[in-house]
């Protein structure tokens, strides 16, 4: 049984890594959080998924949460079949309003 998980948990990991933003470290993480598939990302609330990340993972850089609502616009809007915005289908365009880093800064 453990090794049907361990298969379902790579899986899960390779799917989410389809999208640009997210790597083989924020794919594993999101699975650990208990997100399945990119299926399962699209019916996900980003800001919630953050609080998650920073009760799990302790203390991290705001774009972790553009990263997740870019993540999620993506697997939303190809679960309708439509292909995504190229402008929205970047991370740094789901920054905050007051955000004071220059759109397409990088996070460090």
């Amino acid at each position: 049984m453990q090794h049907i998980k361990d298969l379902r948990t790579r899986l899960a990991v390779r799917e989410l890594q389809l999208y640009p933003e997210i790597g083989p470290q924020m794919a594993a993480n999101l699975v650990l959080l208990g997100v399945t598939g990119t299926t399962d990302l699209a019916q996900r609330d980003p800001e919630e998924l953050f609080v998650r990340y920073l009760t799990q993972y302790g203390p991290c850089d705001r774009c972790v949460l553009y990263v997740l609502r870019c993540a999620v616009y993506l697997a939303s809007t190809m679960e309708t079949g439509s292909p995504p915005d190229p402008e929205r289908a970047q991370w740094w365009q789901w920054a905050d309003a007051d955000d004071p880093r220059e759109v397409g800064a990088h996070c460090s």
